[in-house]
Parts: C-alpha cells; structure tokens; sequence
C-alpha cells in the first residue's frame, strides 16, 4: 500500500498538480488518524522528504536551501494533528514558489534535457505530452518555451531529427525504403514519403537516386 501511495505521489508530482499532491499526502495521513502524534509527524515528514526527493532532482537544491534537516526540524514545532495538516499548506505554497523561480530561471536547461530525450527516442511513437512528462512540466508549458527558445514547434524538431536521420539511412544504401521508415519512426511508408518529399524536396527515391548520381559523377 506504500508503494502505491508513493508512485501516486510521483504521478501527481510530473503533472504538476501540486494542490493534488497534498491532497494524495493528506489522504494517506488520514488513515493514520489513530497514530500518536509523533507516528502522524514520522509519516507527514517521509512523504515530505518523498515529495522533495522527486521534485528536486530537476533543481539545484543547496541553491534554493531546502534540506530535509528544515523539513524535520519544522516538523518538531509541530504540537497537534491540526498543526500537521495546516503545515501541508504551508509546504505546498513554498514548493511552488521554488518550482515557479525554477521554471523562470532555468527554461533553457528544461528543453536542452528535451531536446535529448527527442533526440535518444525519434525512432519512437513519443508525443509532446510524454516529452513534457519526461521533464516534470505541463505540456501547454513545454510546448510555449520550446518554441521559444529552439525556433520551431515540437513536432518540427521531431520530423527534422527523424528526417536528417533518414537521409543518413539512405545515403548508407543499406536498407529498403519502407525499413528505414520504420527505423527512424512511421509505420506507413507512404506518410513517411510524403513527410520525407515535404522536408526535403525530393522523394525518399529521388533523393537515392540523385545521391548516386551525385557519387559516380553523373551531375
């Protein structure tokens, strides 16, 4: 049951649903309730130190100087079962404030670390959402600084890595056309050539052809 309960928390924590967090924090403690005050602050401090765990490890922490040692330590000032649901609030609003500094402060960092996740899993069927995932932000997010800061939308950088990959495959002269399709991420081979036409000008077997005249010296 613990084990749900922290992958329930890791969940809530890369979809940003900080409030939902808490919540999933609070609901665990609830069944806690016969617990002595101390058993209640033991649970509250280790899903705390889970849920700073997760979140930190995309934020320098000794920047934002938020140990687990202040976590316990504030914890100890706790006296009733009241003070420990109403310092889940208190935690919640300090760990949005240091994730909304983060995501001002650091954007250019957030998508180089996207850029190569696209880049490791092209030949994959990955969506936006599941890059943004990847990266512990909103998609709408993801997709508004992306933008910014690379030029082009998600889908353009992933069509151009699989596209200028393609061409690589081609040029090796090594596999068929609906193979290196594949490898580089379609399934339908006549979207790929439409796609691959559009990006580049030519046909995936004009651009073979061309290439080979190009070698023996035809052009």
């Amino acid at each position: 049951e613990y084990k749900e309960y922290l992958l329930s928390l890791r969940r809530e924590i890369c979809d940003n649903s900080y409030k939902r967090t808490m919540e999933v924090v609070k609901a665990y403690l609830d069944k806690l309730y016969g617990s002595d005050l101390n058993s209640y602050k033991v649970a509250l401090y280790n899903s705390l130190k889970n849920i700073r765990k997760n979140v930190m490890i995309f934020i320098d922490i000794d920047k934002y100087k938020f140990p687990n040692k202040l976590i316990e330590e504030e914890l100890e000032l706790l006296n009733t079962i009241s003070d420990v649901h109403n310092y889940l609030g208190v935690f919640n609003n300090r760990l949005i404030k240091i994730i909304s500094e983060y995501k001002n402060t650091n954007n250019i960092e957030i998508v180089n670390n996207a850029k190569e996740f696209i880049d490791k899993n092209y030949m994959k069927d990955i969506r936006l959402e599941d890059v943004a995932k990847e990266v512990c932000i909103s998609s709408f997010y993801f997709s508004r600084i992306f933008k910014k800061y690379v030029g082009v939308n998600y889908i353009q950088y992933l069509t151009s890595i699989r596209m200028e990959k393609s061409k690589d495959l081609i040029i090796a002269d090594k596999l068929q056309i609906k193979e290196i399709a594949v490898q580089v991420g379609y399934v339908d081979q006549n979207y790929f050539s439409r796609v691959f036409k559009k990006y580049t000008g030519e046909s995936p077997t004009e651009f073979s052809n061309n290439y080979r005249q190009y070698r023996i010296g035809g052009i």
